[in-house]
């Protein structure tokens, strides 16, 4: 697997910059970014377009029901 090391020069939905890309897998790859309205680093999973939109939903669901445990990430915003 390669990781880029630079920064990206991309922002989603105007407010999250991406600078690089730590992983991904069977539904895509995942990013370290910045929340450029305060400055929070966030983790940014951009998913590919042939991949399911029911079953991304119901997996959004399903982390924002356990939200708040060990080992759950926290989703911010569901763009599809």
């Amino acid at each position: 697997m390669v990781i880029a090391k630079e920064n990206l020069d991309i922002r989603i939905a105007g407010k999250y910059q991406l600078q690089r890309r730590i992983g991904g897998g069977g539904f895509g790859n995942i990013y370290i970014g910045t929340n450029v309205d305060n400055d929070e680093e966030v983790a940014i999973k951009l998913g590919y377009i042939y991949k399911d939109q029911p079953f991304l939903e119901a997996k959004v669901d399903i982390y924002r029901s356990l939200a708040g445990s060990i080992g759950i990430p926290y989703v911010y915003e569901f763009l599809f």
